[in-house]
């Protein structure tokens, strides 16, 4: 017997128009939406780790404010 687990959902009513096309950044919390923003074709998500690797990938240097201080 092949049980599936079941995927927690949950159905949120956003204030979009109804030919709107994009993405968009959900805040919930236990379930329900908190609040919703519709992210703009040049913003992204992304976590601190994430930003500073792409930071450093892209040739920024990251210091700490008494590194700078000293260099």
């Amino acid at each position: 017997m092949n049980i599936q687990p079941t995927i927690p959902t949950i159905t949120a009513p956003l204030h979009l128009c109804p030919d709107f096309t994009g993405r968009v950044l959900l805040h919930v919390e236990n379930g329900t939406v908190l609040s919703e923003r519709c992210l703009a074709a040049n913003e992204h998500v992304a976590t601190l780790r994430a930003f500073v690797e792409l930071a450093r990938l892209a040739g920024w240097r990251i210091m700490f404010e008494q590194e700078v201080d000293h260099a």
